[in-house]
């Protein structure tokens, strides 16, 4: 099974809502043994840490075309719980619900987690890793091109170069 690793990393952690990033990083073997990469990133207005990491999770996901092994690197302990207490296919079988009978937070994106999922298999690690700071230099700079625009919401995807290629942008009311 094709094996790929998953570097998640938000601009910030804890739960206030920020203008804030969220970047994602596949690393995998080519078929002629060298190194490849896909990245991307989320930039946005009035976001959370938990919000942001599950929309750039699904951004990776996916970008993966076949079902793989997959290593997710992230140091979002929601979803390093989530993922590690098995409360995904618990929500999925009561119908989205909590525990305490509410409906989950950033829902989408939770479904489209438990269909990766079900597509591929994940495990989930916290560490922290050489991408981080690399990760932290560039969400700064997407933060930057976001704060020259009216946009609420940017999406980025990065080529070898770190050049950033505009991919979506949202322009409703914060």
């Amino acid at each position: 099974m094709f094996e790929v690793t998953i570097y998640l990393e938000v601009s910030f952690h804890g739960p206030a809502y920020r203008t804030a990033a969220g970047m994602w990083l596949i690393k995998y073997i080519k078929k002629d043994g060298s190194l490849g990469t896909r990245q991307g990133m989320v930039c946005g207005k009035k976001m959370t840490e938990n919000g942001l990491a599950l929309e750039a999770l699904t951004m990776a996901f996916e970008r993966l075309r076949k079902s793989c092994s997959v290593r997710v690197i992230t140091r979002c302990d929601h979803v390093l719980n989530v993922t590690g207490n098995d409360w995904l296919p618990q929500w999925e079988k009561n119908g989205w619900l909590t525990a305490k009978g509410k409906f989950v937070k950033n829902i989408t994106f939770w479904q489209k987690v438990a269909e990766a999922h079900r597509k591929h298999m994940v495990s989930y690690e916290n560490t922290w890793n050489s991408y981080g700071e690399n990760m932290q230099d560039t969400m700064q700079k997407g933060l930057e091109l976001l704060g020259k625009t009216d946009a609420t919401k940017i999406i980025y995807e990065l080529d070898k170069n770190m050049n950033f290629k505009e991919v979506k942008r949202d322009l409703f009311e914060v």
